[in-house]
C-alpha cells in the first residue's frame, strides 16, 4: 500500500467483511439518488424540488449557530454565525472519522454533507434583495424585514453582488459534493478489491474456514 492510500483510506490497514462493503454500497447509491437534485436544481426552484428533510437537519445547526455565536455580542458575527456553523459540523464530523476512526467512507460522506450545505445556503444569498423565501418564522424575508444574508451583504456594502456571490458558493458547494462522493467510492473500491484479494488467498475478507467449521459446530449443539 502506498504512503498517499494510507493517508487518504487509513481503514485498508485491516480488511473489512465483504456484507459491511455491499452495504457501503448500496448507501452510496442510496445517497446519490438522494442528492441529485442538489446538482440539478437552479437557485429559484431549490426549496420546491430539493429533499427537505435534510434542509431541517441542517435548520438545527444553523439556529443554534446563531445562539452561540451570539455569546460575543457583534451583530454581524451573530447572523453570520447561523450559516458557519451549519457548514463546519459535518466538516468537523469528516475530521473526526477520517483522522480519529480512520474511516475514509465515513468521512467522504461527511465531506458530501459539508457541500450540501454550501448548497443550501446558496438560495438565501441569492434572496438577499428579493426577500421571496419562506423562514423559519413562517412568512418571507419581506414580510419579517430581511433575513440573514440580506443584513449581512448590506452591513458589508455588497448587497448588489448577492447572485454572483450566490453562483459561486454553488458552484463550490457542488464541488465539496462530487469531491466527497469520489472519496467515499474509491474507499469503498479499494475495500472490495482488497476483500476480493484476501478472499483469493483464502482469507476472504477476515472469515476463514476455520470460522465456517465453528459455526457449524456451534449451530450442531
Amino acid at each position: 500500500m502506498t504512503r498517499r492510500r494510507k493517508i487518504f483510506f487509513p481503514e485498508l490497514a485491516s480488511a473489512a467483511p465483504r456484507w459491511a462493503i455491499y452495504c457501503r454500497i448500496g448507501f452510496w447509491v442510496f445517497l446519490a439518488w438522494y442528492f441529485l437534485p442538489f446538482f440539478t436544481v437552479n437557485l429559484l426552484q431549490f426549496m420546491e424540488t430539493t429533499p427537505p428533510f435534510v434542509h431541517r437537519v441542517d435548520l438545527i445547526f444553523h439556529e443554534a449557530g446563531h445562539i452561540i455565536f451570539g455569546i460575543f455580542g457583534w451583530p454581524l458575527l451573530t447572523s453570520f454565525g447561523g450559516t458557519l456553523l451549519q457548514c463546519l459540523a459535518p466538516f468537523l464530523l469528516m475530521l473526526a472519522f477520517w483522522i480519529k476512526n480512520r474511516d475514509a467512507f465515513a468521512a467522504g460522506i461527511f465531506l458530501t454533507w459539508t457541500g450540501q450545505n454550501f448548497v443550501d445556503c446558496a438560495p438565501y444569498i441569492n434572496d438577499a434583495r428579493l426577500l421571496q423565501l419562506p423562514l423559519i418564522t413562517g412568512g418571507t424575508g419581506r414580510e419579517v424585514e430581511g433575513h440573514d444574508w440580506e443584513f449581512m451583504l448590506n452591513e458589508l456594502e455588497l448587497i448588489e453582488y448577492d447572485g454572483h456571490i450566490a453562483r459561486w458558493v454553488l458552484l463550490i458547494g457542488r464541488a465539496i459534493m462530487a469531491l466527497g462522493f469520489l472519496w467515499a467510492a474509491a474507499a469503498v473500491y479499494f475495500q472490495l478489491r482488497q476483500a476480493k484479494d484476501n478472499g483469493d488467498n483464502g482469507d476472504n475478507g477476515g472469515w476463514t474456514a476455520d470460522d465456517d467449521q465453528k459455526l457449524l459446530n456451534h449451530v450442531r449443539r
